[in-house]
């Protein structure tokens, strides 16, 4: 969403953007509120206890089908992997810009400048991996 913002060339495009972003994301909201409130009414009708967080696990491995619950469990892993990868994007770019100051440096090419980032994305990837 910011890339998009900062992308366009008038003010008046990235306001457009904004508020077509915020009704999108309004809609989505609503829809997986949506859904959430089926979740709980499927888990009333069949008389699950399970609530909170440990819901829609419950629901998924123990009152699907196997192949049905598979598939529920590897879309809810590859759904981790976008918000990871731009979480690893975005402090990699932070550190190596605001930081360690490789855009302002004129003693190296971008060749070295792309080289020197690699270990903060190691870096990063290690400390995701140590939380999960």
């Amino acid at each position: 969403m910011m890339q998009k913002s900062i992308s366009v060339n008038k003010l008046k495009d990235s306001q457009k953007n904004m508020v077509s972003l915020a009704f999108i994301m309004v809609v989505v909201i609503g829809l997986f509120l949506y859904l959430g409130g089926l979740l709980h009414l499927f888990a009333a009708q069949e008389n699950i206890t399970a609530s909170g967080d440990a819901l829609f696990p419950t629901v998924a491995v123990q009152h699907m089908p196997p192949a049905i619950s598979v598939i529920f469990i590897v879309a809810l892993i590859s759904a981790l992997f976008p918000s990871a990868d731009g979480a690893m994007t975005a402090l990699t770019s932070s550190f190596c810009i605001d930081i360690a100051g490789l855009n302002r440096r004129t003693d190296m090419d971008d060749k070295a400048k792309n080289a020197s980032g690699k270990p903060f994305t190691l870096l990063w990837l290690r400390r995701f991996c140590c939380w999960c």
